[in-house]
């Protein structure tokens, strides 16, 4: 159990690093028909207005669109898939970033691997951990390299994809793009955003600090974030914070911030070198995606987890809560679901397992409650 566990500077760091590397855990798995089958219906229970529940609930309709997929197998030598992102792209096609391996594989609208990119390394076309994607209008895929501290980037276009990368200083998990700009996570004592431009330049900070202690930030810097697709704005899970927040790119301003309906996050705290990490009795919460629906609905995955002395995935139970992302309105939340990993013209759930994942996407639409 983590209740009253103290360790030195750099234990901690040596477990953040792990947090942050391996941290997915095991994931509930699903079992969904072949294509063709009745479109899922996924609903978000609630509509708040104010502090008054509305009658109407807001729901996604899902419609299968065909699409399966399935990783590599593990063998002797091969370690096993460890799906941490994926995105999709306007031509159908979905690009499944595998940490594991440090590979990203690039599935068809069939589900067959059209091709690989990267591998694990440290040189040209090589990543090593990459934990985040994003793909820009051009179709350029960028992937967040964090062994590397980079931000490595494939141009698509060509039949052979072009490689380059550049240098992000103590890179952290979150990764989007915007107006020809990437943001992440800042850096510990630097910012809780940083817009950084396509050479590797810092163009903006976004946030201040949460305090004066390094290891306090640095962990506050581990989480997810989203760009609007044709906005300014930017939505920011951190996975140590209660509170979901939206910030204006170019400005910089806090936009709105909302508490997550029961998230219990681990305690960390510091006095001098020690740092105390605490999980609440019972068990806590992990951030695990965030992402839009149709531009304007935020959808935030979190995962539950009991402490260590119980069975490595006892009791975990994802939660996908539904936000506005115009002014933060709470719209529900479900427990059901599998993770979702992309967003863009199709929905993809994946469902880790021992050897393989299989990913199905699904067509949307949203209905019902205020727009």
């Amino acid at each position: 159990m983590f209740e009253g566990i103290s360790s030195s500077r750099s234990v901690f760091r040596g477990r953040l690093l792990f947090t942050l590397l391996f941290g997915l855990g095991a994931l509930p798995s699903t079992s969904r028909g072949p294509a063709g089958n009745r479109p899922v219906t996924v609903r978000a229970p609630a509509v708040l207005i104010g502090r008054e529940p509305q009658a109407q609930p807001v729901h996604l309709d899902l419609t299968p669109s065909g699409f399966v997929a399935r990783l590599p197998a593990a063998g002797p030598t091969t370690p096993l898939p460890r799906v941490q992102d994926a995105v999709a792209a306007s031509d159908g096609s979905l690009y499944v970033l595998d940490g594991g391996r440090g590979v990203v594989y690039e599935f068809d609208r069939r589900g067959a691997v059209e091709r690989t990119l990267g591998g694990p390394g440290r040189g040209d076309g090589q990543m090593l951990y990459p934990i985040a994607l994003a793909m820009d209008e051009r179709g350029e895929l960028y992937v967040l390299d964090l062994g590397n501290q980079r931000v490595a980037t494939f141009d698509l276009a060509q039949a052979r994809p072009a490689f380059s990368a550049f240098g992000v200083r103590r890179a952290s998990s979150g990764l989007c793009l915007a107006d020809s700009a990437v943001i992440t996570f800042g850096a510990a004592g630097d910012s809780l955003l940083r817009v950084i431009d396509v050479h590797g330049g810092v163009r903006s900070t976004i946030g201040t600090p949460y305090s004066q202690s390094e290891m306090v930030e640095l962990t506050l810097a581990y989480g997810y974030l989203t760009c609007a697709r044709d906005g300014d704005e930017v939505v920011v899970l951190p996975s140590a914070l209660r509170e979901l927040r939206t910030y204006r790119i170019g400005s910089g301003r806090l936009l709105w911030e909302v508490s997550l309906p029961g998230y219990r996050p681990q305690m960390i705290t510091q006095s001098g070198n020690q740092v105390t990490i605490t999980a609440p009795p019972g068990g806590f919460d992990e951030a695990r995606g965030i992402h839009l629906i149709r531009s304007d609905i935020v959808v935030v995955q979190v995962s539950f987890r009991k402490p260590r002395t119980e069975a490595p995935d006892a009791g975990e139970q994802l939660t996908t809560y539904y936000y506005r992302l115009s002014d933060g309105q709470y719209l529900g939340r479900e427990t059901d679901l599998p993770r979702l990993v992309a967003v863009a013209d199709t929905i993809a759930f994946f469902a880790d397992k021992t050897d393989s994942v299989t990913i199905r996407g699904f067509r949307y639409r949203v209905t019902g409650g205020p727009r």
